[in-house]
């Protein structure tokens, strides 16, 4: 087991030995999700420049979600985008939103929009329209 500081959201979780390779392992933070290398010895490789990106990266917290390559798509297609990955979403926009400077949400909808293929801009509300007294 190696425990494993997040270079981003510094939460501190461990890593199984079966999982670490000669090399290390890429990994993803699961409160953050940030995508990082840990090296054989445990600790987290990243350059500062990636770090400061994936900081404010929506589409990258989005890409990290997926179980297998398109899978935010294929669950789009199918209906089911919000079924199966709704509370891995949440968290990440959570995650997006405690970001310090505070993140603009429509960033990571258009994101959502992007990685899914589903509109999620909201609709305008339906004109209402007054009817004349009856009497």
């Amino acid at each position: 087991m190696r425990v494993v500081t997040c270079p981003s959201c510094f939460n501190r979780y461990t890593i199984p030995a079966h999982l670490m390779g000669a090399s290390g392992a890429r990994v993803v933070c699961p409160t953050c999700w940030l995508s990082f290398i840990v090296d054989a010895r445990g600790a987290a490789v990243v350059p500062p420049a990636s770090l400061a990106a994936a900081r404010r990266d929506p589409l990258d917290r989005l890409l990290a979600l997926e179980p297998t390559p398109g899978a935010l798509r294929t669950a789009a297609l199918h209906g089911t985008l919000f079924s199966e990955l709704g509370p891995a979403i949440l968290d990440a926009f959570a995650a997006w939103r405690a970001l310090d400077p505070p993140a603009d949400p429509a960033e990571f909808r258009h994101a959502v929009e992007s990685v899914s293929g589903v509109a999620l801009t909201p609709r305008p509300e339906p004109e209402v329209t007054e009817s004349a007294p009856t009497g």
